[in-house]
């Protein structure tokens, strides 16, 4: 995938009892080392004119007209004329790169029932632009930025060393759908060799 065209490859899904099979894209992208260390802090109100429910998509900018989707909004009924999304958080390495003038796209939707979702507008803009909370503009409405704040990432491993404490609890789902213990193939298998929640087990509570 990294030496291929643009990094992208597609595959046809393949599923004999369907006469239609779709595909699948793939994109590989290269991230920074700091990618991970903090994320960006969104709110956002819409005044789209339409009614239904409304939702949007943030797409990252891999290439001159070449983007990638990297979130999607829930969706909210137009009440007062307005769209109030709830508040996201997204890793800026992963919505730019961490560059301040990467371009960020916005595409602003309709939900339609039979799947065909109704395209309300886009919009381009930057994070240096997001951090101003400049209202954005689409054909025939605007977008307010209600919050946009960078906040740290706190890792795994600085929670450990930050002295907190961790503690594990295991529970396992005796069902029957599980097979007969004695069967080599089920997960309840008596080998503690074999058997696959005894491995989970083992990997996770020796690190813990």
């Amino acid at each position: 995938m990294v030496t291929a065209v643009d990094q992208q490859v597609e595959f046809d899904v393949q599923n004999p009892a369907r006469k239609k099979n779709g595909r699948v894209k793939i994109t590989a992208e290269e991230l920074s080392a700091s990618a991970g260390s903090e994320s960006a802090v969104i709110q956002l109100k819409g005044r789209l004119p339409d009614h239904g429910n409304i939702f949007f998509i943030i797409w990252k900018q891999l290439a001159p007209n070449k983007y990638k989707p990297v979130y999607k909004s829930e969706f909210k009924s137009t009440e007062r004329g307005c769209q109030n999304w709830n508040e996201l958080a997204i890793d800026t390495g992963l919505l730019c790169n961490q560059d301040q003038e990467q371009e960020i796209k916005f595409d602003f939707y309709r939900q339609e029932s039979n799947g065909d979702n109704k395209l309300l507008g886009t919009v381009r803009t930057q994070m240096s632009q997001l951090k101003e909370k400049q209202t954005l503009q689409t054909n025939k409405a605007q977008i307010e930025v209600l919050q946009f704040e960078m906040r740290r990432t706190v890792n795994f491993l600085e929670y450990v060393f930050g002295g907190c404490e961790i503690n594990l609890s295991i529970a396992i789902d005796f069902t029957m759908s599980n097979g007969d213990p004695r069967d080599p193939q089920s997960l309840h298998n008596r080998n503690p060799a074999k058997n696959e929640y005894l491995q989970a087990l083992r990997a996770v509570g020796n690190i813990l």
